[in-house]
């Protein structure tokens, strides 16, 4: 077995606790390296994505309001069990904090921009259609991550 010279341990010594956490680390930063998420996960993603415009379709009453929120309700309940089965079925947490902000903020911001781009159309012609292109579009851009996610995990197993 290798031992760690002082400059890789900083100057000291690493003690047993320390060593068990970084190898329970690298054991698991290797198993999310290997593991390749199934076609369900980006599936109900997109569609839940791709309902969230019906909100909109709700009349302005009382009745349509107590809907609309019934709804969100549901949807967030739908949301927290796919990406809830989806950490169960994976057999890990992810750990957002080690994510790189380069990975996650140009999908953020080319959904933020499709997204308000929507709002503003409908908005602008008092039409419906540009709300469920743009959920649509973000959706179908799940889709595509996934297949790319997929395929790059394939290919790292």
């Amino acid at each position: 077995m290798r031992r760690l010279s002082i400059m890789e341990t900083n100057g000291s010594p690493i003690g047993p606790d320390e060593a068990a956490t970084a190898l329970r680390d690298a054991d698991a930063a290797a198993a999310l390296a290997h593991a390749v998420p199934p076609w369900w996960y980006f599936g109900s993603l997109a569609a839940l994505i791709a309902v969230t415009p019906v909100v909109e379709l709700a009349p302005a009453t009382a009745l349509g309001i107590t809907a609309t929120l019934v709804g969100i309700v549901c949807w967030a309940a739908l949301f927290g069990l796919v990406l809830g089965t989806f950490v169960r079925r994976i057999g890990f947490v992810p750990r957002l904090r080690r994510v790189q902000r380069r990975h996650v903020l140009p999908p953020l911001l080319v959904v933020v921009a499709i997204l308000v781009t929507g709002a503003i159309l409908h908005l602008a012609y008092d039409t419906l259609w540009p709300s469920f292109a743009a959920s649509g579009l973000v959706a179908a851009l799940v889709l595509v991550f996934g297949g790319v996610v997929r395929r790059t995990a394939r290919t790292r197993a």
